[in-house]
């Protein structure tokens, strides 16, 4: 069994691949990864086939977390583990563009002889080969530290950028795309709703790296934004344990006071050294480092700004650097917001904190009240424009029904009074019924049926006295005589 603090290596490509894991399965390669031997820069013994990795089935049993091996569920869910695994495969790219690769050439596992693992020879360059320098090195320890399979993905997808740090702190920008691919989030899931995909994947699987190892991921990651305040990227900070810390049980977390500022200004998004991913995969996403505007170079909506901050005896080092982050909307959203609240008789003891805390608040939020309100008001101009449409093409319908009505009754043709004699013997036979082909006639002459009922001189033929009615009850009465 692999413990404590053996290494594993993957090829940076297969760090941010997708694969359809859950955490059992992840320490399960993870282990396998870990009894390779790759061909490392200067290393001299390596592996240039893949070699069988082997567990015994009281191993096995230990992954499982059981101990029974008269427990029928076990190898149910052992089965159903290798099934899952001998079918996966690594997806390098988006949907547009992608390249698939398969994981195992082959699992086995028998009672007798335990767990046995060959890896399919299409993953020799992300196993094997890293002569190139483009790969990640994590310590096999994490995979059974942390419990969530996004846990582990994010702190191998920070560790990936290891060459970058600057005093033992690592910063990587990601974007919410880039983030689901790698930790296997379905595209569609919480789309319009980031907040809750900060809430529900990323911040519980920050808090267990925090609480289970000796890396630190800052709570408080940046987020870019763009234009309708969309997220474009998170931006991570991690600080790394020294060297002989590194992969061993977590201790002390350092406090947020005591967490170092990272200078942006001053670390790339490429990766350095010998663990640098190719430039098509990380394209550089510097931030040119930003100066201190001069008087003039203000805005009238940043001076308004800057003025309602300071009323309310906020420094001006942080009403200027509050300016910079947040920018005017937010500033003034948060100062509507306190004006609300005092309105509501609420006493605000602290007015610069609570205009500060809103501030935050206001970035944070994926979406606003204000945005809410203009969506709402954009929708109802939508239904309403709808309801005219509607109604609109019901009025046109009804006035070229109407139109083609008038036409009808005007070029009616008029009935000789032997067609209508006709007419009416045929519906008293017919059992006061039209024949099909009596009302075929009647339309083709641009008349209805029931407007031939209604005419005077075709209801005269069924008066009782009438020719007709005298010639059908006379034809009634002698088939009853002979019968």
């Amino acid at each position: 069994m692999k413990k404590t603090k053996e290494e594993y290596y993957q090829a940076n490509p297969l760090v941010q691949a997708r694969r359809n894991y859950d955490i059992l399965e992840h320490r399960i390669m993870r282990l396998a990864i870990a009894n390779l031997n790759p061909k490392l820069k200067n290393s001299q013994y390596y592996y240039e086939q893949f070699p069988s990795f082997h567990l015994s089935t009281d191993e096995v049993f230990a992954q499982f977390q059981s101990g029974d091996k008269n427990d029928h569920g076990i190898y149910k869910r052992i089965h159903s583990a290798c099934v899952n695994m001998v079918k996966s495969y690594i997806q390098i790219g988006d949907v547009k563009n992608f390249t698939l690769f398969p994981v195992f050439h082959r699992i086995k596992f028998t009672v007798e002889e335990g767990l046995t693992i060959q890896f399919h020879e299409d993953m020799k360059p992300f196993l094997l080969n890293f002569e190139s320098g483009n790969y990640t090195r994590c310590y096999l320890q994490l995979a059974f530290e942390l419990s969530s399979r996004y846990s582990l993905i994010l702190l191998e997808l920070m560790l990936q950028y290891r060459g970058t740090q600057k005093h033992n702190i690592i910063e990587r920008r990601i974007t919410p795309e880039e983030l689901k691919f790698a930790l296997d989030v379905d595209d569609n899931a919480y789309k319009g709703r980031i907040n809750n995909f900060k809430l529900k994947v990323i911040n519980p699987a920050i808090k267990e790296i925090n609480e289970k190892t000796n890396y630190y991921i800052n709570p408080e990651y940046k987020i870019e934004r763009g234009r309708w305040r969309k997220i474009k990227a998170f931006v991570f900070t991690m600080i790394l344990p020294n060297a002989d810390e590194e992969g061993s049980k977590p201790k002390i977390k350092p406090k947020k006071e005591e967490i170092p500022i990272l200078d942006t200004s001053t670390v790339s998004d490429t990766m350095p050294s010998s663990e640098t991913p190719p430039a098509e995969l990380y394209p550089e996403q510097q931030e040119p480092k930003k100066t201190r505007k001069r008087i003039e170079d203000f805005t009238k909506e940043e001076a308004y700004a800057l003025a309602k901050l300071l009323k309310f005896k906020i420094a001006e080092k942080i009403a200027f650097a509050t300016l910079e982050k947040y920018g005017v909307k937010a500033i003034n959203w948060a100062i509507k917001d306190y004006q609300n609240t005092k309105s509501r008789g609420v006493t605000i003891n602290n007015p610069a904190g609570f205009i500060l805390d809103k501030i935050q608040e206001y970035n944070e939020s994926e979406v606003t009240a204000e945005d809410i309100f203009k969506l709402v008001e954009k929708f109802e101009a939508e239904d309403e424009a709808e309801r005219k449409k509607v109604k609109e093409e019901s009025e046109r319908k009804k006035a070229e029904e109407n139109a083609k009505e008038i036409e009808r009754k005007a070029n009616r043709h008029l009935w000789h009074d032997w067609e209508i004699e006709i007419f009416a013997k045929n519906y008293i036979k017919n059992g006061n019924t039209f024949v099909d082909a009596d009302r075929k006639s009647i339309e083709e002459r641009g008349w209805k049926p029931e407007e031939l009922l209604s005419k005077p001189e075709y209801m005269a033929y069924f008066r009782p006295d009438s020719e007709i009615s005298q010639y059908i009850r006379r034809k009634k009465n002698k088939a009853g005589d002979a019968n």
